[in-house]
């Protein structure tokens, strides 16, 4: 219950971030091809959502919390949670993509830390990126 809380809190702050970004630095969404294909019709959204909110999810917390994050925790809460955010944004690229990232890792790693286990982080990046997708089948991305 606490990771989908956390999830939804995660798109929430994501909307904060991406329309800060926007009116400092103009439009300019490098994931636009994702929104269009959530928009494509059922087969593309279900696909997409697939992808976006199942199976990426699942690999990324396995690798950026199960081995980067699990490993840099002997070196301290501030390199296991910071430092594998870090690494998780700029895994994404640098565009207002860095900044989103970076807070859903934050979130991600405190909740990694907090339980010993992968699982909730699993389940709260799948509501944030579920949610990502559901609103961009319904024409609602923070970016055009």
């Amino acid at each position: 219950m606490t990771a989908t809380g956390v999830g939804i809190i995660g798109y929430g702050l994501n909307l904060i971030i991406q329309f800060t970004y926007q009116t400092w630095f103009g439009s300019n969404d490098p994931q636009s091809i994702l929104h269009a294909a959530a928009r494509g019709g059922p087969l593309p959204f279900l696909l997409s959502f697939l992808g976006g909110a199942i199976f990426t999810p699942f690999g990324e917390e396995i690798l950026f919390r199960g081995v980067v994050a699990n490993a840099l925790n002997r070196y301290g809460a501030f390199a296991g949670v910071v430092l594998s955010s870090i690494i998780f944004g700029l895994a994404h690229g640098v565009s207002v993509i860095l900044p989103v990232a970076i807070m859903v890792g934050l979130l991600s790693a405190i909740l990694f830390r907090a339980t010993g286990s992968v699982w909730p982080s699993v389940v709260l990046h799948c509501v944030y990126n579920g949610a990502n997708s559901i609103a961009s089948a319904f024409g609602f991305a923070p970016m055009p």
